[in-house]
């Protein structure tokens, strides 16, 4: 390990690994008898039970080694170097075994009916992966931080995983579902492709991954238009500057580009009359954007494959997204383009074509074969930056136009236009006609699913909507936001938007249409919150605002449009009326803790339900709670636990607002993650969240 550590930290390629020894190629104490017994003593009897589970468990590929080795950078060299000292050293003590021997135990207790002995194995066969997994992190640190062949004393190892939060959530998380992570996907074996399966011996592209189509049976939300073609469920905000849309293919980025900057700017010169075409066939948009920044929320991996994305996942859990917790976007991207050269190098090996997957109209998952070039595989920063390189502003005058005053100030001061250009993109004055600029802007900000954003994420995705090296200083300039559907992290991104336009914004918005653009003083009196009013007097008001699509059953009940209800009814009302607009009981301590806290929250209440076509999510709390209530005994755990989920990424948006509201005149001196620190008043009552 300390040999290839010499390689450092960069994408050069480690040195081979040495062969290892005959006597090692095989766990020392798993031996094949040549001569048939008859009569087995119990000595053969555990040799051969060893044997079996040298075959089934011998590699180590456990789902939770696996989940680990796409994490880390060249991950499949890093664990096979750890996998050859456990060899070495394991003459009567392999770990490897260790963990193989205790799932033996373990299914021979199931099978005999002991629980107690069964749990007694899971639980030892846990320890020895968790230790198996800290040597392969070890092995990672002493890669990283390696430097001219010896380690770098100033990083210790703590200190290494503290400052990456996805390999630490991992740890956590490793013993939480001690079942899923001893897993070995023994379903390969039935498969037609099983072998293909079992060759992805890759970094990222591991035993038992698959890339699967990132469009899928029932992803398209049928209340949305669906009127740009490459793309599903995009949507314009008519009084923000903001746009959502599901994952676009290389198309549908052009034609969201396209249609949001119209005919100021073109997108690839052979296509511009067809796309100029096609947008005169469109609706009309809200406005015309000078630029755009465009902001991918999605954490797992994707591939654009011949135009279409693609998204990484595990064999047997198809349908299930895989969760970086905390990754940041900078090792997503090399977490990316090790998948790139992983796909590339198997296609290679399979004669120029790579095995895919897609759902059939029933949503079951189907394998087929897709031909591939030298260019067929891109990284998503690569799909968008070839498209991007190809817009250009169409005249040197309306470029000079978008420059702001403060911009040419600087220029006149001292600092070269080259340095402009390339920090904030804008053209100088002084721009040769043929000069291109950038006015679309990309980032990668990861976000879990249906969960609320990181501090960490929060302090990014802010940073990059105020910057003006994206063009924060253009008018207009429209954020686009993307994940999978462009429905939960999509919809989070563009309330965030919403209110960072609404404190932050440099720029006139489009639309003086919105109610919240300039708020005034506000008379805190005249806000109905439980917060403020007795419960009874509160549920005695008729509560003015949106309602959702599915109705308003509590208004109905209150106006007594289903005749005379029951008191028990009448309380069933007033509760869901009460939880459908936000009040459970840890957002009413939360608005007592903030400043203004009634108006914080009705700011966020007010975008929510303007950002809210495709989930309007502090109803999705409570819609949440009601399929939970209504589900099998089985599926209840979990759509408790999604409903939680969901009430604290809106409570995480009301802290978002307060930090706006709070630190924009102080120009957003201190991080968001700072400024939560600060309070822990507020981040103790996150310890005690309830559905109630």
């Amino acid at each position: 390990a300390a040999a290839a550590a010499a390689a450092g930290d960069g994408n050069e390629d480690y040195p081979p690994i040495p062969p290892l020894p005959a006597k090692l190629a095989k766990p020392s104490l798993h031996r094949t008898r040549s001569i048939p017994n008859v009569h087995p003593s119990a000595e053969e009897k555990q040799e051969v039970k060893e044997e079996e589970a040298s075959k089934k468990y011998g590699r180590g590929d456990y789902k939770g080694i696996l989940a680990l080795i796409r994490i880390l950078k060249h991950g499949r060299r890093v664990k096979k170097e750890v996998d050859c000292i456990i060899d070495e050293c394991g003459h009567y003590y392999n770990l490897r075994d260790c963990i193989s021997d205790a799932l033996v135990e373990a299914e021979e207790a199931r099978s005999n009916v002991v629980k107690h002995a069964a749990g007694l194995g899971l639980g030892t066969a846990l320890k020895f992966l968790q230790c198996y997994a800290y040597l392969i992190c070890f092995n990672a640190f002493l890669h990283a931080t390696a430097r001219q062949g010896k380690p770098d004393a100033s990083v210790t190892f703590s200190g290494w995983i503290a400052g990456r939060p996805e390999l630490k959530n991992y740890l956590e998380n490793l013993p939480a579902n001690p079942t899923q992570s001893l897993k070995i996907d023994t379903s390969l074996a039935d498969d037609e492709y099983s072998s293909v399966y079992e060759h992805r011996n890759w970094n990222v592209l591991v035993r038992g991954s698959i890339l699967k189509s990132d469009y899928f049976v029932g992803c398209v939300n049928k209340g949305i238009d669906q009127f740009i073609n490459g793309t599903i469920n995009f949507r314009m905000l008519p009084n923000y500057p903001v746009c959502g849309t599901g994952i676009p293919s290389h198309q549908g980025i052009c034609n969201i580009l396209a249609y949001i900057m119209g005919a100021k700017s073109y997108l690839e010169r052979q296509h511009t009359h067809a796309l100029l075409q096609a947008l005169q066939k469109l609706k009309k948009p809200h406005y015309t954007a000078n630029a755009a920044v465009w902001l991918n929320l999605r954490e797992e991996p994707v591939l654009y494959i011949n135009g279409k994305p693609f998204v990484l996942r595990d064999h047997d859990s198809p349908y299930a997204n895989l969760v970086n917790t905390g990754i940041t976007g900078r090792r997503l991207e090399a977490m990316e383009k090790q998948l790139r050269i992983d796909s590339v190098e198997e296609a290679k090996f399979w004669g120029g074509k790579l095995l895919l997957h897609d759902e059939d109209q029933s949503g079951s998952v189907i394998a087929y074969w897709e031909p591939i070039n030298d260019h067929s595989i891109k990284t998503s920063r690569e799909q968008f930056t070839e498209i991007v390189s190809k817009i250009r502003l169409s005249s040197v005058s309306r470029a000079n136009s978008l420059i702001p005053s403060f911009a040419r100030r600087t220029s006149k001061s001292g600092i070269s236009s080259r340095a402009l250009a390339s920090g904030s993109g804008f053209l100088q004055a002084h721009a040769k006609p043929a000069l291109e600029t950038s006015v679309v802007w990309y980032h990668r900000t990861p976000i879990t699913d249906e969960k609320a954003p990181t501090p960490d994420a929060v302090d990014v995705l802010l940073n990059h909507l105020d910057s003006e090296a994206n063009g924060s200083l253009i008018s207009p300039r429209v954020a686009v936001f993307n994940c999978q559907m462009g429905r939960g992290r999509t919809t989070t991104g563009m309330i965030v938007s919403c209110l960072w336009y609404v404190h932050r914004a440099k720029v006139q918005l489009p639309s003086s249409q919105s109610p919240f653009l300039h708020f005034g003083p506000l008379n805190i009196s005249s806000v109905v919150s439980p917060v403020t009013l007795p419960l009874a007097l509160y549920f005695g008001h008729v509560l003015q605002g949106k309602t959702s699509k599915q109705g308003d059953k509590a208004s109905k009940i209150i106006k007594g449009a289903v005749g005379a209800p029951s008191q028990e009814d009448q309380a069933a009302a007033k509760r869901e009326k009460a939880l459908r607009h936000g009040w459970f009981k840890i957002v009413r301590s939360l608005v007592r803790l903030l400043p203004n806290g009634e108006m914080v929250k009705a700011q966020v209440d007010g975008v929510i339900d303007e950002c809210g076509a495709m989930q309007n999510l502090r109803e999705a709390i409570w819609e949440c709670m009601e399929m939970g209530e209504a589900a099998l005994e089985r599926k209840k755990a979990f759509f408790k636990h999604r409903a939680t989920d969901y009430l604290q990424r809106y409570f995480f948006l009301i802290l978002i607002n307060a930090y706006l509201v709070q630190e924009s005149p102080r120009d957003l001196s201190i991080s968001f993650t700072s400024w939560l620190a600060q309070r822990p008043e507020i981040t103790n009552v996150l310890d005690s969240i309830e559905l109630s």
